[in-house]
């Protein structure tokens, strides 16, 4: 199942957001899927979030050194990087102006 993943998440370019089709809950069993121990999800970070009106969930593997943050309106990554930082889903601060953020 993990080769299916990976196709789609670990080939992702960490400084674009995800685009593709992957639900929170593949994500999860993916991830429980990547350990040895009976409690795999107890070592994932998770926090929850509100940018721009939207609400986000965040979570973190250790295991696999990615963040992942899901848009909790449709159930659905939609950004995947290397690291523990919490980004964001949006191409644009909220106040932003510039050629890619009129």
């Amino acid at each position: 199942m993990l080769s299916g993943f990976s196709t789609f998440v670990f080939a992702a370019q960490d400084s674009e957001p995800f685009k593709s089709d992957i639900t929170l809950e593949y994500l999860l069993e993916v991830l429980a899927s990547e350990s040895i121990e009976r409690d795999a999800l107890a070592g994932i970070t998770t926090k929850t979030f509100t940018e721009q009106g939207a609400s986000f969930t965040y979570y973190y593997s250790p295991s696999l050194q990615r963040s992942f943050i899901v848009d909790n309106e449709i159930g659905r990554v939609c950004k995947t990087y290397s690291g523990s930082e919490i980004l964001s889903c949006f191409p644009c601060a909220k106040s932003e102006v510039s050629a890619t953020c009129p």
